[in-house]
C-alpha cells in the first residue's frame, strides 16, 4: 500500500509550502521588498539633496519667514496654529520647517533630505497598507513602487515648499493601516487611532478631506464590508472633521487672495474635465512635465469635446464592470474623488493642473490598472511575463524620475525645461527673471520681465518688479514709469510705494519720498525696509 503524504511537497522537490522554513521565507519576502523599495527610492532621489531652495514659495515658507527662521518656540508654535501660511492652513507642516531650521539651520540639503525620507517612508507604508487590505504581496509592491518612482511625483518631493504633500501622505498611509486593523477587528481604540491619523494628515494639508470617501470605497473593495448603515455611521466623525477643515481651507484661501474669480463656471468645468483626462495621460506617459501648466481663458471646443467623450467612455466602462471588477471601480473612483478639491471647479491659482495635485490620487490609477491586468491575465500562466513587464516599467520610471530630479537641480534648468515643454507662459518668464537676477544676470532678468508684461500687461507686481530691477541698474526714468504704473493698477501696493519712495529720495524729492513711505507703513506697519528708509529721509530733511 503506498505511503500517504502528510505534507504537500513542491512539484520539483522543493520545500513544501506548509513547512516552517517556507513560512519563514514568506515572512521574509515583504521585509526584503520594503528594503529594496526604500533603497531604490533613495538612490533615484539622491540628486535632490543638492538642489537648493526653489524660487517659488520657498522664500515664503522658509528662507524669508521670520517665524520659521526663529525655529521652535512656544510663541512660534502658537503662531503656526493661529495664522495662515501662504494662503493655507497647515500648522503641522510649518512646525516641521521650524524644526529643520532649529536643528540644521538654513540648509536646503537637510530640508530636501527630510522630504525624501518622508516620501520613502510613505512608499513603504503604502506597500504595507495595500498588503494588509488586499492580502496580495506582489501587486501591493508594484503599486507602492509606482508611487515611489513615478516622475510626476518629483515636484512633491523635490520642492521644499511641498513638504505638505509628503507629510500628509505619511499620515494618509498610517490612516490606511490603522483602518485595515480596525476593519479586521473593530474597537474604540483602533477607531481613535484612525481619527488621530486623519487629524494629523489634515493639519499637514487639507487636501485629505476626501479620505472618508476613500475609506468607504475600501469597504466595498477589498474589505468587502456590507453593513452600509454602520459603515456610513462610522464615517460621520471623520466627515465632520473633513467639513471643518474644508471650511477653514476655503476661508484661508479667500482671505489670502488665492481664489481666482476671472473664470466662468463653464470655463472651470471644461478645464476640470480636460484636466482629469490629462492627469490620466501624464500618469500613463510622463513626458513634457512642467512646474506650471498654463491656463488659457478658454480651451478649443474640439479639445473639450474629445476630453468629454473620453471621460464619459472611461466612466461607462468602469461602471459597467463595477460588479465584476470592483478594484477597477474603486481605483478610478479613488483617483477622481481625491482630485475633486484641486480640479479647478473652485479655481485656486492660475494653473490648469499641477503634478503635485496627483501625488495621492494617482495611487487609485495604479490600483485600477494592476487589478485590471490581473483579471485579464491570470497569474499562473502569465506570471513570468507579468514579472518581466513590471520590472521594465519600474526601471523606465526610475530612469525618468532620476532625470527629472536633475531637471530640478537649479531654478534655471527647471524653468528652461518647463518653457520647452509648455511654451513661454508669463508666470514662467517671471520666475526665470527672479532666478537670473539672483545669478547676477541682470539684463537677461529685465528681458524676461518684459516678456512677462506681454502676457500680463495689467499685473501690478510685474510692473513693480521690473521697476525695482531698472532702479537697481540705474535706469531711473523707465523705473519711474514702471513703478508709477504699478501704483495706478494697485494704489495700495507696499513694494511699489517703497521702491518709488526710494527713487524719489534719489531724485532729491524728500517730501514725496516721505509721503510714499508713510503710505506703505499704513498698509504694513511691520515693514522694516520702509521704516528704515523713512528714518533716513526724515534725517536728511532736517
Amino acid at each position: 500500500m503506498p505511503r500517504v503524504r502528510t505534507k504537500p511537497a513542491s512539484r520539483k522537490g522543493g520545500i513544501p509550502e506548509s513547512s516552517p522554513i517556507a513560512r519563514v521565507e514568506k515572512r521574509r519576502t515583504p521585509i526584503l521588498i520594503a528594503i529594496a523599495l526604500a533603497l531604490a527610492t533613495l538612490i533615484v532621489y539622491s540628486g535632490s539633496l543638492f538642489s537648493g531652495f526653489n524660487l517659488m514659495d520657498d522664500d515664503w515658507y522658509v528662507t524669508q519667514n521670520v517665524h520659521v527662521l526663529a525655529g521652535l518656540s512656544w510663541q512660534n508654535i502658537a503662531w503656526a496654529f493661529t495664522h495662515q501660511h501662504v494662503s493655507m492652513y497647515h500648522p503641522l507642516t510649518t512646525l516641521t520647517h521650524m524644526a529643520d531650521v532649529q536643528f540644521f539651520g538654513l540648509n536646503a540639503m537637510w530640508q530636501h533630505l527630510v522630504n525624501v525620507l518622508l516620501h520613502v517612508t510613505s512608499s513603504v507604508l503604502l506597500f504595507i497598507a495595500m498588503r494588509m487590505l488586499t492580502g496580495r504581496t506582489w501587486p501591493s509592491a508594484f503599486i507602492a513602487a509606482v508611487f515611489a518612482l513615478h516622475p510626476q511625483h518629483v515636484e512633491s518631493v523635490d520642492w521644499i515648499s511641498e513638504r505638505k504633500d509628503v507629510l500628509s501622505a505619511l499620515f494618509f498611509m498610517l490612516c490606511l493601516i490603522a483602518y485595515a486593523q480596525y476593519a479586521k477587528s473593530p474597537s474604540p481604540g483602533k477607531y481613535l487611532l484612525v481619527v488621530g491619523m486623519f487629524l494629523l494628515g489634515l493639519l499637514s494639508k487639507p487636501m485629505l478631506v476626501t479620505l472618508p470617501i476613500i475609506l468607504l470605497l475600501l469597504d466595498y473593495w477589498p474589505l468587502g464590508r456590507s453593513n452600509l448603515k454602520r459603515l456610513i455611521l462610522e464615517k460621520v466623525p471623520l466627515a465632520i472633521l473633513a467639513i471643518f477643515f474644508a471650511v477653514i481651507a476655503w476661508l484661508t484661501q479667500v482671505r489670502g487672495g488665492a481664489v481666482q474669480g476671472q473664470f466662468s463656471l463653464t470655463a472651470r468645468v471644461e478645464n476640470a474635465v480636460l484636466s482629469l483626462v490629462r492627469y490620466v495621460g501624464v500618469f500613463a506617459w510622463p513626458s513634457e512635465l512642467s512646474i506650471v501648466y498654463p491656463r488659457p481663458n478658454s480651451w478649443p471646443p474640439v479639445l473639450i469635446a474629445s476630453a468629454t467623450i473620453a471621460l464619459l467612455l472611461i466612466t461607462a466602462i468602469v461602471l459597467l464592470r463595477a460588479r465584476n471588477q470592483r478594484a477597477l471601480f474603486v481605483g478610478f473612483a479613488w483617483f477622481t474623488v481625491m482630485l475633486l478639491p484641486v480640479i479647478g471647479i473652485i479655481q485656486i491659482g492660475l494653473q490648469a493642473m499641477a503634478d503635485r495635485y496627483s501625488y495621492l490620487p494617482s495611487i487609485g490609477l495604479s490600483i485600477a490598472i494592476v487589478w485590471l491586468v490581473l483579471d485579464l491575465l491570470p497569474a499562473k500562466p502569465h506570471r513570468f511575463a507579468i514579472g518581466i513587464g513590471s520590472a521594465l516599467i519600474l526601471l523606465l520610471l526610475s530612469v525618468l524620475t532620476f532625470t527629472q530630479v536633475m531637471v530640478w537641480s537649479t531654478p534655471e534648468t527647471l524653468l528652461v525645461s518647463s518653457m520647452k515643454n509648455v511654451g513661454g507662459d508669463p508666470q514662467l518668464h517671471a520666475i526665470l527673471a527672479h532666478a537670473l537676477w539672483d545669478a547676477g544676470r541682470h539684463d537677461e532678468a529685465i528681458a524676461q520681465l518684459r516678456e512677462t508684461l506681454k502676457g500680463w500687461p495689467d499685473d501690478d507686481e510685474i510692473h513693480w518688479r521690473l521697476g525695482y530691477c531698472l532702479l537697481q541698474t540705474g535706469q531711473l526714468s523707465e523705473a519711474d514709469a514702471q513703478l508709477t504704473e504699478a501704483l495706478r493698477l494697485q494704489p495700495r501696493s507696499p513694494p511699489a510705494l517703497i521702491y518709488l519712495g526710494f527713487l524719489r529720495k534719489q531724485q532729491g524729492r524728500i517730501d514725496d519720498a516721505i509721503r510714499l513711505l508713510e503710505q506703505a507703513l499704513q498698509i504694513n506697519p511691520d515693514d522694516a525696509m520702509a521704516r528704515e528708509m523713512l528714518k533716513q529721509c526724515e534725517e536728511e530733511r532736517h
